[in-house]
């Protein structure tokens, strides 16, 4: 559909993903009641795209057949992040890629820096977890800044990151954006202490610049990332079992005792079809924080082997296509999956899933064309999915264009200036507000916790400081050029 317009069915499926991706955009988790009314919700969407939407008896079949795979591990093991994932993929036919990206964004860009500022304020109270500060000093207290847990934090300030260089203008400056969102992700550091969050930001940042500016991946290169899920699978589920005495030890540690427990619940727990619901572990540290091995060991074989299936399709797909941004965040989720479970559980998080969707239907319409006429003549139970909508004179529409359009000429070519304030800002004001707060708050270096929330605090002051004047010079530049003009 043409930008400013689309359909009833496709309507339908941003209104299902809104609901299911901004449950956990805005920190809501199982358990909670009103998380578990999201689910019921997205689930009506789903049926209701489905009934919307034309399809060909094949799709049919496949569909039934892949939601009775979800079904089955979620009756066998209790996991319906398989089953979510199925229905993000199954419902989008006829929907926009972009537009979805798009929608996303939004969201996300929305939900994370509310949450973090009303709980860097101290609005809303965070959960926060005790521990040592790994590459910080000492022991401080590891901050959610409004989501279940340190890591999931920074697991969505990642796929924010993604969502921004998928629908970044290509107007805007490539190294200021990089550059303004390694700063965000060193200032969630301090809070989350969140090495593997870094880690992948360290790889993502870079390696998205760099394929950017390259206009072909090499072939060397498109095969390197093609094995990389499969080897991630297979490190994953024999890395455990295979390495023994100090290279177990040193692995162990790098990963943070995850070998420990992935060694356990594969020495412990049977192989299945259809996954395995497991036995309380020794204490409630033992969990599995691996992508790879949760889709081997804890959902089953055969959902395994589809999974692995879609994305190497996916994967190459991508690669054909030379789509070099959505390859920087697939290299990265791979690493990321490694220590992550969020590629198949109810993180609803995997935008690899979106891609996966591209991929699956345009095979699948190709494919189509050989079957007989019996199985690709299409049916839709609900006409009214056709029925064209217009959007782009709504007054919420009209807003957020003019929200992007500001929003992307922040970092235009030209903005320099608009990123050396929000540095000068952020610095002077950190420094300032740690000259007049540390005095009797700190002893010595920073390493207690107390301490480290007086720093912490000093850096908010400034990162958000630094980020209102960034604006404010936008602003001013926008109005100039509109004066000259």
């Amino acid at each position: 559909m043409p930008e400013g317009k689309t359909n009833l069915a496709e309507l339908v499926y941003l209104l299902y993903f809104g609901v299911m991706f901004g449950a956990r955009a805005a920190g809501l988790y199982e358990g909670e009641t009103i998380y578990s009314i999201s689910l019921v919700a997205g689930a009506l969407l789903f049926v209701i795209k489905l009934l919307l939407t034309k399809h060909t008896p094949a799709e049919y079949a496949v569909t039934v057949l892949l939601l009775a795979a979800g079904s089955m591990v979620y009756v066998r093991t209790g996991e319906k992040g398989l089953l979510l994932y199925l229905t993000l993929l199954l419902g989008m036919k006829g929907v926009s890629l972009p537009r979805v990206e798009r929608w996303a964004l939004t969201i996300l860009g929305v939900c994370f820096p509310l949450l973090n500022l009303v709980t860097v304020t101290g609005l809303v109270k965070d959960i926060a977890y005790p521990a040592d500060g790994r590459f910080l000093f000492g022991a401080l207290m590891r901050r959610s800044l409004g989501y279940p847990y340190f890591n999931t934090m920074f697991t969505t300030y990642i796929v924010l990151m993604a969502l921004i260089m998928l629908c970044r203008d290509q107007a805007s400056d490539l190294l200021l954006t990089s550059l303004f969102l390694f700063i965000i992700a060193a200032w969630l550091y301090i809070y989350s202490a969140s090495n593997t969050g870094m880690i992948v930001t360290l790889l993502y940042l870079p390696l998205n610049f760099y394929l950017q500016k390259k206009k072909r991946l090499t072939k060397a290169g498109g095969w390197l990332i093609l094995l990389l899920y499969p080897a991630c699978l297979v490190f994953s589920i024999l890395g455990p079992l295979l390495i023994r005495g100090g290279l177990f030890t040193l692995m162990d540690k790098v990963f943070h005792n995850r070998f420990t427990y992935s060694r356990y619940y594969l020495t412990t727990e049977p192989v299945t079809l259809f996954g395995v619901r497991f036995a309380p572990g020794p204490n409630d540290n033992y969990y599995i924080d691996s992508s790879f091995l949760y889709s081997f060991l804890q959902i089953g074989i055969i959902p395994c082997i589809l999974l692995t299936l879609l994305m190497l399709g996916t994967i190459l797909h991508l690669v054909r296509e030379n789509r070099r941004t959505e390859l920087a965040i697939l290299v990265s989720f791979c690493v990321l999956g490694l220590s992550d479970p969020f590629f198949y559980n109810l993180s609803y998080k995997n935008l690899l899933f979106l891609f996966a969707a591209e991929w699956f239907w345009t095979g699948f319409q190709r494919i189509s064309t050989r079957l007989p006429d019996l199985w690709r003549r299409e049916i839709c139970l609900f006409p009214a999915g056709s029925r064209e909508i217009v959007y782009e004179d709504l007054l919420p529409c009209r807003i957020w264009r003019r929200v992007s359009d500001f929003l992307g000429s922040v970092f235009a070519k030209d903005a320099v200036k608009h990123f050396a304030g929000f540095l000068v800002t952020a610095f002077v004001i950190s420094t300032l507000t740690v000259t007049f707060t540390a005095p009797g708050n700190i002893a010595g270096r920073v390493d207690e916790p107390g301490e480290w929330e007086v720093i912490r605090a000093a850096s908010s002051v400034g990162i958000w400081s630094g980020i209102a004047v960034m604006l404010m010079l936008t602003g001013m530049t926008r109005r100039r050029k509109k004066k000259g003009s």
